[in-house]
């Protein structure tokens, strides 16, 4: 009897925990529906809910601020909103709602007849059978748009001097949205106008989005000109641009966007590094000291400016070419690395007909500089490359290096 007891308080006490759990959950869950309620009631934009087969499942109440249409004139109406959509951009619209996520722009006539321009994005889709059902939030762009139309305006009076200046110009709305780019652009940037048109800047520049933003804020904030030096990481490689970002205003003295105007100065920084470079080996030379301590100290010297993550410098001894300094290198890289003299299954080096040693890998191709032989190498002699891994790829026939070790590349050196 005082087991029975006891294990009918463990239920009792079981549900009562139990009961306490869904309770709980219940509250949460009712949290977390008015949270939701309450930032669609305040958000500016519509949300809403849309099937394919059914029409509008459900609009939030800023439809009617935007397009004139209250929840319920749609609702009676399921399809009302596909019914306003301009004749030109329904295809658009239409295409978009089968692929797996989109971002559209088109436009749609209000309640009072005119047209504007929204802003389209698809937030959440499901789909069962035929129906698709989407949830996604629309944004009234219409004055971007107006702004863009302006800004395309005032371009077309210097369309020639934009077009054929020799130098990169390009126009971004005040949100900083890539509007139009000419010949020069393209080609520096390497992105063409089908990828680029209509992009943000962090969409464009990568790690130099934020900067490039910041300064076209400023332009736009103080209706004034600022000039930068930049290096960028291009599609088209590393490269240095002097820009002057303009303020571009219309005939009330409205900041409408922002003109950049770039000129490549990459040979200009190229020729000022070397000078630099030069002058501090120079100071380094007069230092009287050893030869080790001066090959170390210059080898900072390039690394510091030219960014690389390892150096090594090999000179000869005996016949062979180990390393007399480094950086960057690992110790085990540099004891494997060492010796360059190629040799048989036998330990025994390798002789060409006039007795001199068979020297391996990229290293042995330059240092054996055979210019005449081997058409991989620059006419000074050096072999470079900004991606070595295809080397990977090439066979022994193909590949120019006799023996290739490929460790750096291996390693991530390459």
């Amino acid at each position: 009897l005082k087991q029975s007891n006891i294990a009918k308080e463990n239920l009792l006490h079981s549900l009562r925990k139990e009961y306490d759990n869904k309770k709980i959950n219940i509250q949460k869950l009712s949290e977390s529906e008015a949270h939701y309620k309450n930032l669609i009631k305040h958000s500016p934009n519509i949300i809403y809910k849309y099937s394919t087969q059914r029409g509008g499942l459900f609009w939030s109440d800023k439809v009617e601020n935007i397009l004139g249409y209250t929840p319920e004139e749609l609702y009676i109406n399921p399809f009302l909103w596909n019914e306003c959509i301009h004749l030109d951009d329904i295809a658009l619209v239409i295409r978009a709602r089968i692929e797996e996520e989109f971002t559209i722009e088109y436009r749609i006539k209000t309640k009072f007849g005119n047209y504007i321009w929204v802003n389209d994005r698809l937030m959440y889709k499901t789909k069962h059978e035929d129906e698709l059902v989407i949830e996604g939030i629309v944004i009234d762009i219409t004055e971007n748009k107006k702004n863009e139309e302006a800004l395309i305006k005032a371009f077309s009076r210097y369309q020639m001097f934009f077009e054929h200046s020799g130098s990169s110009n390009s126009i971004f709305d005040i949100n900083c949205r890539l509007i139009l780019q000419n010949k020069e652009s393209i080609a520096q940037l390497g992105i063409s106008n089908e990828e680029a048109i209509g992009k943000s800047v962090y969409e464009i520049f990568g790690d130099n989005a934020e900067d490039i933003y910041q300064r076209m804020q400023r332009v736009i904030q103080s209706n004034n000109s600022e000039t930068f030096e930049t290096q960028f990481n291009l599609i088209t490689g590393t490269k240095w641009f002097r820009s002057s970002y303009l303020a571009l205003i219309d005939e009330s003295n409205v900041v409408l966007g922002v003109q950049v105007v770039s000129h490549d100065i990459t040979e200009k920084k190229q020729i000022e590094m070397l000078h630099l470079v030069s002058n501090e080996i120079v100071t380094v030379l007069n230092n009287n000291k050893t030869i080790k301590d001066d090959i170390h100290e210059i080898i900072a010297i390039i690394q510091k400016y030219t960014q690389y993550s390892a150096i090594g410098i090999r000179l000869k001894k005996g016949e062979d070419y180990p390393y007399i300094d480094s950086l960057g290198f690992s110790d085990s890289f540099l004891e494997r690395e060492n010796s360059i003299i190629d040799k048989d299954q036998n330990k025994d080096i390798c002789r060409d007909k006039d007795g001199k040693p068979y020297l391996h890998c990229t290293c042995g191709l330059v240092i054996s500089n055979n210019k005449k032989s081997n058409s991989a190498l620059t006419n000074n002699g050096s072999f470079w490359t900004n991606n070595s891994f295809p080397l990977l790829q090439l066979t022994a026939e193909q590949d120019p290096r006799l023996h290739p070790q490929n460790t750096c590349i291996h390693l991530g050196y390459g």
